[in-house]
């Protein structure tokens, strides 16, 4: 069972209530009681009729609304300006020191980062110089120009080009990495003499038969 001492000529406590309250505690109520005394007389004089009446004694003198405030000519003072802060909006109130916090989660106050990506403490994954000097080293080796080599097959023998017609109407020579490697303009090149060959050819055979007839008339 717990034990207070209780001082009565110096209205004091060992719960500390009376003397931070002014208003005696159960345990001076009860030396009290055993002294056969009014409780009364040991509250503190201001919670008392006769404080109260000399707080108000003096006359309170009304004073203008805002309407017939002078007018200052000093320049108006504006609102801070508003920087919105890093990190996500904290929508939850700000609690008071004495203010009762639920134990059910773990603070992470006074709790030491970690780096997920180079295991050292005092800082995160997006603060790290290491993760960052990667991915720079990635960067430039990806972005890097490409190599002119042909591709080979799967029995190691070069891809060979492939043909496509062009808008303007020749073939165009695309190997599969998708650079043209060559091009053959209509009217140059071994389909235009191919053209011209058969030409020539049909007119040879037309004069051929031209001339068996003449002869067999």
């Amino acid at each position: 069972m717990d034990k207070f001492v209780v001082d009565l000529s110096n209205h004091s406590c060992s719960c500390y209530f009376w003397d931070l309250v002014g208003i005696p505690c159960r345990h001076a109520v009860a030396a009290i009681n055993y002294k056969l005394e009014n409780p009364e007389d040991y509250v503190h004089p201001y919670y008392k009729k006769e404080a109260y009446v000399t707080c108000y004694e003096p006359e309170i003198v009304p004073i203008n609304g805002q309407q017939l405030w002078k007018t200052s000519e000093a320049q108006s003072l504006l609102p801070p300006i508003y920087k919105t802060p890093p990190g996500r909006p904290k929508k939850l109130r700000r609690r008071d020191a004495d203010e009762y916090v639920s134990h059910v989660k773990l603070s992470k106050k006074n709790v030491l980062m970690k780096c997920s990506s180079c295991n050292a403490f005092g800082h995160n994954v997006r603060s790290c110089k290491r993760a960052k000097r990667k991915n720079t080293r990635g960067t430039s080796s990806v972005g890097g120009s490409g190599s002119s080599r042909p591709t080979t097959t799967a029995g190691g023998s070069e891809a060979q080009p492939v043909p496509s017609m062009s808008q303007g109407g020749g073939t165009r020579l695309t190997s599969h990495s998708g650079r043209p490697s060559s091009t053959h303009q209509s009217g140059t090149g071994p389909s235009s003499t191919h053209q011209s060959g058969r030409r020539t050819s049909s007119r040879l055979m037309a004069s051929q038969d031209l001339g068996s007839q003449a002869s067999t008339s």
